[in-house]
């Protein structure tokens, strides 16, 4: 009987005992967990370290001067900043006149940029983030996510990831304050990758910036010769579906669209891009024909159409001094014509290259114009510029600036009334 008791007594000791043991690991694991987090040790997991190891593991938490963090001056966040005391050289430069800036410090910031200029209401939606963001890690007492940086040199770093928080940070302490920051041992190997990584899936990023952070990642893996790696293989590392991974390889097809997409920003959508994208089968000249289907965006929207949209390169295809070359509107600048063509507005310069291939009417305002063109026989009319006994009714160029030539008489003949 006694053996029998004991037995079971040995049976609860050892029940309760172990319980208790198992509490007791459970507790030392959590206070092991939480001295690390403490102490800077990054080898415990993080939730929110990336998917891809891009050497964020191997980071070091250090206290630096945020006078020696630069940001990524090929990051895709268009948002270009100026220390107060660097604002006159940056201006004594003719090449910055009238591009946009922001002005940064402690407890201020600036939208400088002119507001007429496109990307103005974009800077300044940043600018509005960019301070709530300052009052959170105010009052949250620092950031969940640190900025990550690399030594470029000296006591000098660039930031990897976390433009928006360096921003926020500079208006919270100045230039002149010190920031923890999660440092890289070595340059990492895929820092555009990273950066597109993270911020792809962030809806404040504009459409611009995400074509070009794509880009700069996509350039990034390829040109890394220890491998090569197909379109499945390379959409799995970027962390796109097939059909976004394409959709971005169309919107970098030519280097404009970038360009079109940054001046377009308040009403060009993805949809319609897409749609302006699409040619039909057999399209001779895909990059004229994409120029004119972005340029007609601009002009349904009252927009004036970019000078990079109006006429090809003067540079391309020069295959014989006597080719025209088709501008937005079709107006051709012939050497015999230099002194005539003088007085014309940009928008009607034409450039040597190619020869034009379509007869592009101006778009036309009133509606008595598109009657007197239609019902009149328009060559009896005198019209400055053009000798109707020599018009080359075959050369498309020549017949697309007698167009633009009579639509602009008939408008002002019709202001005139």
């Amino acid at each position: 009987m006694a053996e029998s008791k004991n037995k079971v007594t040995v049976r609860g000791r050892n029940r309760r005992s172990s319980g208790l043991d198992k509490m007791e690991q459970a507790r030392s694991k959590v206070r092991e967990q939480q001295e690390q987090q403490d102490n800077g040790n990054q080898e415990s997991q993080q939730p929110w370290e990336p998917a891809i190891n891009t050497g964020a593991k191997d980071c070091i938490r250090d206290d630096l001067a945020i006078a020696s963090v630069s940001p990524d001056p090929q990051n895709a966040r268009d948002f270009p900043v100026i220390r107060p005391t660097a604002e006159a050289m940056f201006l004594a430069q003719e090449e910055n006149v009238g591009k946009p800036y922001v002005i940064i410090d402690k407890g201020t910031i600036v939208n400088k940029t002119p507001k007429n200029h496109p990307l103005y209401k974009h800077i300044q939606t940043q600018i509005d983030e960019i301070v709530l963001l300052a009052e959170q890690i105010r009052e949250g007492g620092g950031i969940y996510q640190p900025i990550e940086v690399y030594r470029v040199g000296g006591t000098d770093y660039r930031i990897v990831f976390g433009h928006r928080r360096f921003y926020s940070v500079v208006y919270l302490t100045g230039w002149d304050g010190v920031w923890p920051f999660q440092v890289h041992r070595q340059k990492p190997k895929s820092p555009k990758l990273r950066q597109f990584a993270e911020n792809n899936s962030r809806s404040d990023l504009a459409l611009h910036e995400k074509i070009y952070a794509f880009k700069m990642a996509y350039d990034e893996i390829k040109d890394d010769e220890s491998k090569e790696l197909t379109a499945v293989e390379t959409m799995k590392l970027m962390g796109l579906k097939n059909a976004s991974f394409y959709r971005y390889l169309l919107l970098n097809k030519f280097p404009f669209i970038y360009d079109a997409v940054r001046d377009g920003i308040d009403f060009m959508t993805i949809r319609e891009l897409e749609e302006a994208l699409k040619l039909p089968d057999g399209t001779e000249d895909e990059e004229l024909a994409v120029k004119m289907n972005l340029a007609e965006m601009f002009l349904n929207n009252s927009m004036s159409v970019p000078e990079y949209l109006k006429a090809v390169n003067e540079d391309e295809e020069l295959e014989s001094p006597n080719d025209s070359d088709l501008g937005l509107d079709g107006n051709d600048q012939n050497n015999e014509n230099d002194d005539s063509q003088a007085g014309k507005e940009p928008q009607n310069e034409i450039r040597r290259g190619r020869k034009a291939k379509y007869y592009v009417p101006p778009r036309i305002k009133n509606t008595n114009v598109v009657k007197t063109l239609l019902t009149s026989d328009i060559t009896k009319m005198e019209i400055e510029g053009i000798n109707w006994e020599e018009v080359n009714w075959e050369d498309r160029a020549q017949v697309n600036q007698c167009l633009d030539a009579t639509i602009k008489a008939l408008e002002e003949m019709k202001q005139e009334d």
